[in-house]
């Protein structure tokens, strides 16, 4: 993985990533608040290296893509992949579908997961989607995208640890701030580690790889592959 933007830098350092300014020049005819909130949802969230870590070509589908900013990115990185954005709210969907202007190769559906009829998909992501989530729910949107799955496709989950305790509650309280605020659903929080994530993977029967983040800033992000 290359890093090319500082790495002395600890809080805020994705401010610097190169793709930053190209990606969220998509959103420069948004409200203010939509435009503030996806500059601060960039500089704290590893956006670059999570997209750098997503297959060059193929079928990517986000999933809970909100406004977009993860598939936008993906299509910057990688102009050679197509990709789907997935979410139920119908107000988010509305703005990522203007940031996407004319890009064919990406588009933005407002349905519920498992409406979805998708096959040999390279990579599923999900960027601090899934602890929204509940349990059984968990459970059941990765059993449906590992049957969505291409051969030698992948699961990419970037979400938050729950250590050390206090980056996990300066996480929480942002979460249940944005909740509240209604700029992103989910009344229920569920975390879980890492392993334990990687461990669901090995039931699905699929090979886990945790992946190696340089910039955490106040949340103790986790990047995790589970290959089929």
């Amino acid at each position: 993985m290359t890093v090319s933007y500082p790495t002395n830098v600890s809080l805020f350092a994705n401010t610097f990533h190169p793709l930053r300014s190209r990606v969220l020049k998509r959103y420069e005819a948004h409200p203010a608040l939509i435009r503030f909130y996806t500059w601060y949802r960039w500089c704290v969230s590893p956006y670059g290296e999570v997209v750098e870590n997503i297959p060059p070509d193929g079928l990517i589908v986000d999933m809970g893509c909100g406004f977009g900013l993860l598939a936008n990115s993906i299509r910057e990185q990688h102009p050679k992949s197509r990709v789907i954005g997935v979410d139920i709210d119908e107000r988010r969907i509305s703005y990522a579908r203007s940031s996407a202007q004319a890009d064919s190769q990406l588009q933005f559906l407002v349905c519920d997961w498992f409406s979805l009829n998708l096959h040999t998909v390279k990579a599923f992501v999900f960027m601090d989607v899934l602890h929204h989530l509940s349990l059984p729910m968990q459970q059941d949107v990765l059993q449906f995208c590992v049957r969505c799955l291409a051969d030698g496709g992948s699961i990419i989950i970037k979400d938050v640890d729950v250590s050390p305790r206090w980056k996990y509650a300066c996480n929480w309280i942002f979460d249940h701030a944005t909740s509240v605020s209604g700029v992103t659903r989910g009344a229920e929080l569920n975390y879980h580690s890492s392993k334990q994530w990687a461990e669901f993977g090995k039931k699905l029967e699929l090979r886990p790889q945790h992946l190696p983040l340089v910039h955490q800033d106040y949340a103790p992000h986790f990047l995790l592959r589970l290959t089929k």
